[in-house]
């Protein structure tokens, strides 16, 4: 019976093998690309952008696209939010996922965050939202969640 112990042992350290190691690697860059010091500073920046396009076009848009610009916007405010009271990272990318599933925001949102014209005095550079999409994509592909 002593000797049964055994191979039980071997097949749970086997188990532990690099995967885990590669894992957390993902787990940490994702984490600390969607940190704080790294996104609030352009989440608040296209917040402010949203706030000036649907002012300037809102009622220039067909019905669905207005609603779901505004359902984007509501998701840049949750997530700016969310970065003030520091909530949990599982939070802030399931708010990310609901606003990737409403399509591209507007083109005039996008090019306000890429002329880098924000005046929030962040120097961490303006957010990429194909930088953006593909860091979501790595995301969902990480089995640690």
């Amino acid at each position: 019976s002593g000797g049964a112990a055994a191979p039980r042992e071997a097949a749970s350290s086997s188990a532990g093998g690099p995967t885990p190691t590669l894992e957390g690697m993902v787990e940490s860059i994702v984490s600390q690309l969607l940190s704080k010091d790294v996104l609030k500073g352009p989440m608040l920046e296209m917040r402010g952008s949203y706030e000036t396009f649907l002012g300037a076009k809102g009622e220039s848009l067909p019905a669905e696209e207005l609603q779901r610009f505004r359902t984007q916007q509501e998701c840049v405010i949750a997530i700016c939010d969310m970065y003030e009271r520091d909530a949990p990272m599982t939070e802030i990318m399931d708010k990310l996922h609901q606003m990737q599933d409403c399509g591209a925001p507007p083109q005039e949102v996008i090019d306000k965050l890429s002329s880098g014209d924000g005046d929030e005095g962040d120097d961490s550079g303006p957010l990429d939202p194909a930088e953006l999409a593909k860091l979501e994509r790595l995301q969902q592909q990480c089995p640690v969640q």
